[in-house]
């Protein structure tokens, strides 16, 4: 089955290179949006499983908002996104909040570390089949039908494929410790920094629904799952 994937990036260089990237993958379709007129265009007449969209579209102030725009747009859509920037402020974390489907990979990044997030999406957004099954998962977390959200004592929550990856092998480690190395393994990550955020965000993400929420902890640098 092929996936379409939409890349809204201004900068030639980075579109290339991410255009590039994306074309490894096998059965995709991928269409390049260089600007808001593009972008519009191709939004207006195609759905897409998967959007990497630059954050900062244009060097004008009102650039950053606009990427934000795409992604909610998209998001919307039933889209997964990947927010691809070289901003490194501390609200990011709040927009992964509240963008919920969407993703963040900060610039400079590794290829294998956007390709795992592309992998992940598509497995995410994947209605025949799933990389993920319900018995991955803590049994207080189900997976909607469609595999487009979750549901958490009853209460609909909004992970990330990425952010369900490091729920799952937390789990999984059934009380053992789990330190970032074995994560940023696992997910095809450069930076222990980038995992500690999703953690960050996941937790936020699980007290939103569940205020008593306390099952990931920290022990020196590793993490546990507990009851």
């Amino acid at each position: 089955m092929t996936r379409r994937i939409l890349i809204i990036e201004d900068e030639s260089a980075m579109r290339e290179r991410l255009l590039a990237l994306v074309q490894q993958l096998d059965e995709v379709q991928v269409d390049c949006a260089a600007n808001e007129q593009e972008a519009d265009e191709l939004i207006a007449r195609q759905r897409y499983d998967v959007a990497l969209v630059d954050l900062q579209l244009n060097p004008k102030p009102t650039g950053q908002l606009l990427g934000l725009r795409y992604a909610s747009r998209l998001a919307d859509r039933g889209c997964q996104t990947i927010i691809v920037t070289g901003d490194t402020r501390d609200f990011l974390s709040e927009v992964g909040m509240v963008l919920t489907g969407s993703d963040i990979v900060t610039k400079p990044f590794a290829d294998s570390v956007l390709l795992g997030h592309i992998e992940r999406a598509l497995q995410w957004g994947n209605r025949d089949t799933s990389a993920m099954a319900e018995s991955d998962l803590p049994p207080e977390l189900v997976l909607e039908p469609y595999k487009r959200c979750c549901q958490w004592r009853g209460e609909t929550i909004q992970l990330t494929p990425t952010e369900l990856s490091i729920v799952r092998e937390i789990w999984h480690a059934k009380g053992q410790r789990v330190d970032l190395g074995r994560l940023t393994k696992v997910l095809k990550s450069g930076s222990g920094h980038a995992v500690t955020q999703h953690i960050t965000n996941i937790r936020k993400k699980f007290e939103a629904v569940d205020p008593a929420f306390k099952k990931i902890s920290c022990h020196g640098g590793a993490y546990i799952w507990g009851d």
